[in-house]
């Protein structure tokens, strides 16, 4: 099967979790950002965007659950501008 993308796809191991830590940080910001029950979530939780650094803190973060689908869906959900 050919590489796609040979730098991203052939990365070392450490650069890619440094990537991967980069990306979630990103996306834990803008979640937080756009979607009040996910930021309500983390308030609760006592987690912010700057506690998240690596990987390794995936296990601090609130988990999205079946209830909160429930409460905020579907407007709640949306974190772009209908």
């Amino acid at each position: 099967m050919p590489i796609w993308n040979p730098e991203c796809e052939s990365m070392p191991r450490e650069g890619l979790r440094k990537l991967q830590s980069q990306r979630l940080r990103q996306i834990v910001e803008y979640a937080y950002q756009r979607l009040p029950y996910f930021e309500r979530k983390c308030k609760q939780a006592g987690v912010t965007p700057d506690d998240i650094h690596s990987l390794d803190d995936l296990k601090v973060l609130p988990f999205t659950n079946k209830g909160d689908l429930r409460e905020e869906y579907p407007f709640g959900t949306f974190a772009v501008p209908r």
